[in-house]
Formats: C-alpha cells, structure tokens, sequence
C-alpha cells in the first residue's frame, strides 16, 4: 500500500470522528460532490493547495461511518498524481440509498503536510426523514415566547452556548428566515415580532433538518 494511501486509512479507520474533523482541511469546499443518479457517480475535485505531484487518495463512505471506515463502507477509494485521478467517482452498486455521504481526499500540500479535505453530499430529504425543528423555539420547549429571544441574545454576548448543529440551533437560526445557520440580534428581534402577533415569514414553521 502506498504511503499516503496508508496514512489516509490510518486517519480514517484509527481515530475518532472527533479527531478526523480536527485535522480537515479548511479547502473542503473546493471538492465537487454532485452525485449523479444515472450512473451513481459524483465528479471528484482537487482541493487548492494540493502540492504538485503529490499522491491524492480519494475515499467515499455514508458520514455516519467514517470515524472506523470497514470494507463493506467503502463506496469509492483510488489512488494517484494530482491532475491523474479520474474526473468522475463511479460508485460501487447501482444507486445509493437516503442518506448523507462524505468525500475525503487526502493530499500533501507545499509544506508536505497530510491534510484531508471533506465535502459531503445527501440523497433524499435531509438524509431520510430528518429532524422536525420549531423554528424560534430555541430552548426546545415547545412554545415560543421572549426567553428564545433571550437565548439568542445570551449566546451573542458569549455568556452561554448554543451547540451548533443541534434542534435549538437551527431554531435560532432559521428565526429570520435567512436559513443561513448565522445566529444574529435579528433572529432574536424576529422572535420578538411573532410574539406581538405582526407577520413572520419563518418563526412558528415546522422544518426538518439534518443534524450535525
């Protein structure tokens, strides 16, 4: 097995999900992953920074089973030069089930440090069925009132957390109808108007999300 493929396996397979994410690069956005239904394929980027001729390793796998990658996960692995990988990632099987996918790639930058960068694409709704999120009900209570707007305006001040990715940050997030998961003093005030009975685009709607 060749070095950096050993290493990235090594990353995959050995160590938490914790630590994977630690150590990803910040150019995952760079990495395409656009799957294609027709032939069960997503098209496969190099991510800035990659040094010249160093060696890419490509991994697919569903994202709940990166942290310890098994060969029955594997959708997709190969191997090569940048600018020699394929363009196009052809999946094992005909078609993926609902779900959320990571592509990890695996390169030497400049400085001839392993990185790995991740995108991740979904197939279905949300991932299957998703997540139901009161939009505006920040501390997930069921009602709506001025303590969500509190909530908001606590964690803007750095007094408390709102742990991202969970039901009360989306909650907070999706308050001004931006859907942008920045939590703001307008998602507060948005809070603010629906209690008063004026119009709100986005707070007292049911969504559903994938949580992180």
């Amino acid at each position: 097995m060749k070095k950096s493929m050993k290493k990235f396996m090594i990353a995959c397979a050995a160590v938490s999900s914790i630590a994977i994410a630690a150590g990803m690069s910040a150019m995952a956005a760079d990495i395409s992953a656009n799957y294609s239904a027709d032939n069960n394929s997503i098209p496969v980027a190099t991510p800035d920074g990659a040094a010249d001729g160093t060696q890419m390793t490509v991994l697919v796998v569903p994202s709940d089973k990166k942290a310890a990658v098994t060969d029955a996960d594997i959708l997709y692995i190969n191997q090569a030069a940048k600018g020699e990988l394929p363009a196009t990632a052809l999946l094992k099987g005909e078609s993926l089930a609902d779900g959320t996918y990571s592509v990890l790639v695996g390169y030497y930058n400049a400085e001839n440090t392993f990185s790995i960068a991740e995108d991740t694409f979904t197939i279905g709704s949300a991932g299957g069925e998703g997540t139901d999120v009161l939009v505006g009900d920040v501390n997930v209570d069921t009602r709506i009132t001025s303590g969500d707007a509190g909530e908001i305006l606590t964690f803007i001040a750095d007094e408390d957390g709102i742990d991202e990715g969970t039901v009360a940050w989306y909650a907070a997030a999706f308050s001004n109808a931006l859907n942008d998961t920045r939590i703001t003093s307008g998602d507060a005030g948005e809070i603010l108007t629906y209690i008063a009975d004026e119009f709100s685009e986005s707070v007292g709607e049911t969504v559903k999300v994938t949580l992180n």
